[in-house]
């Protein structure tokens, strides 16, 4: 083999492994619906499915407000969107629902949405924001949870979550905003448990590993484009 084919054979690799990595990376590919300026504007109604999710919960088991247990919960999330309507001067907001959400993980299963039977709906909204590029989405969320002991609990008030996105299905991690008051659990009619922590990733990863940004993987394929050019210029020279 000559050496322009080495040299040849090793940018090839490069590039492959780049689209590969590209191909991967959560949010690589666009989506139904953005990204690009107005996204939201032109966004009819469907469902989006996400088949494997995260979700850390911490609850308060003795009512002084502090997280006692944290749960790792893992299961997919069917979420149906509106078509996008109008909501101001040059502004457009999307109608969203949880329909089905079964969470599990160390014996303990949550659900929302239709699996959670007579639990109010898990509404939420997609608003568009100024720069029409970036949009707010979030969820009331209204759940049932069935701890190891068998113990099974509910929430009355709803558990808000929010999170920034650029187009859905959102590959982002939506958060119950921490200055928010503890979400009272209650057993049929008695309070005996506080929801304080919610974070819940739509990607499919571990909860507890933070996903890498587009920035991030931009980073990771010019890293990797490098080192298989330091490679395979170390192959000519020993050649």
């Amino acid at each position: 083999m000559t050496r322009h084919t080495r040299r040849t054979t090793k940018v090839a690799e490069a590039v492959l492994c780049a689209a590969v990595i590209f191909s991967i990376a959560p949010g690589a590919i666009a989506g139904d619906c953005g990204p690009g300026p107005g996204w939201v504007a032109g966004c009819p109604a469907g469902d989006d499915e996400f088949p494997a999710t995260g979700a850390i919960v911490g609850i308060d088991l003795d009512l002084d407000g502090r997280v006692d247990t944290s749960l790792v919960l893992n299961g997919p999330v069917t979420v149906r969107r509106e078509t996008a309507v109008p909501s101001g001067p040059d502004e457009f907001r999307i109608g969203t629902e949880i329909v089905s959400m079964v969470l599990q993980g160390g014996g303990v299963t949550l659900r929302a949405g239709a699996d959670a039977a007579g639990r109010p709906a898990s509404l939420g909204t997609i608003t568009q924001q100024d720069d029409h590029l970036l949009a707010e989405s979030q969820f009331l969320v209204f759940f049932e949870i069935e701890l190891a002991d068998g113990l099974v609990l509910h929430n009355n008030d709803p558990v808000p979550v929010r999170t920034v996105i650029r187009e859905v299905p959102p590959f982002t991690e939506y958060i119950k905003p921490e200055d928010d008051l503890p979400v009272a659990l209650y057993n049929g009619s008695e309070h005996v448990a506080n929801l304080v922590r919610a974070n819940h990733d739509t990607r499919s990863i571990p909860p507890h590993v933070p996903a890498l940004s587009p920035k991030g993987f931009s980073l990771l394929v010019a890293l990797l484009v490098v080192a298989l050019a330091v490679r395979g210029r170390k192959i000519r020279v020993t050649s």
